[in-house]
């Protein structure tokens, strides 16, 4: 059996795969999002990264486990505005596609959202030198075992 990290990564991308968006996605789970940059084109690359756990008891015999896990959405762009509005909005509905929602891994670990964050909307760095959109969003899932 996989680490529970890894199996809510492989559970996310099963989820982003069978979504419908206003703009198509690619996901796989990975632990570095690196990529050639033609490699960004022309669909929407969402790279799924296992990140940490913070374990903490919950009573005498069970522990609560956040899993974090983050989603780099990356694409080269054109230039416009609109192409980086678009990008900005296929963030916000991944984000709310997930939201709320109970994942249930391979081995049938149920595991329940808890919270989304994101320093940035885009790393601007990556924009001004490589002409790629790159946006990171950090998902929390809890397990209570």
């Amino acid at each position: 059996m996989a680490a529970a990290l890894v199996e809510i990564a492989d559970a996310l991308v099963v989820q982003l795969t069978a979504g419908t968006f206003s703009q198509p996605i690619s996901a796989t789970r990975k632990y570095l999002a690196n990529y050639e940059i033609k490699d960004l084109e022309p669909t929407a690359v969402v790279t799924v990264i296992p990140r940490n756990i913070v374990s903490s008891p919950v009573s005498r015999t069970t522990c609560q486990y956040d899993h974090t896990i983050d989603l780099a959405v990356q694409k080269k762009i054109g230039g416009a505005d609109e192409d980086l509005d678009a990008l900005v909005n296929l963030v916000d509905e991944i984000e709310k596609s997930l939201r709320l929602q109970t994942l249930t891994t391979a081995s049938g670990r149920r595991v329940k959202w808890t919270a989304a964050a994101s320093d940035a909307a885009y790393d601007l760095k990556h924009l001004e030198e490589k002409r790629v959109f790159t946006s990171v969003l950090s998902l929390t899932y809890r397990v209570v075992e």
